[in-house]
């Protein structure tokens, strides 16, 4: 199992395209997907602690994958490359 984390800013834009990402990506991996505000006290210790410094962001497995503007096909492509299939 993938462990993601969505940093959001809440209903921006850019947060909401990449929850729509996630719910897409998720179909086809095995994720779980947790969404924290960036303004939260959490949400900016998992910022700091990745290097994101806009939201939306996701972090997967712990490591910063992208932030601001975010790629399904890139996000699908570094997913099979941590995950390979059988």
């Amino acid at each position: 199992m993938t462990e993601v984390v969505l940093l959001t800013k809440g209903d921006d834009v850019l947060s909401a395209l990449a929850r729509r990402i996630l719910v897409s990506v998720a179909r086809d991996h095995s994720l779980t997907v947790t969404e924290v505000a960036m303004a939260t006290e959490l949400g900016r210790m998992l910022a700091a602690d990745a290097g994101a410094v806009t939201a939306p962001a996701i972090v997967v497995d712990g490591r910063l994958f992208a932030y601001g503007s975010v790629s399904e096909s890139e996000l699908r492509e570094h997913l099979r490359q941590v995950r390979p299939g059988p």
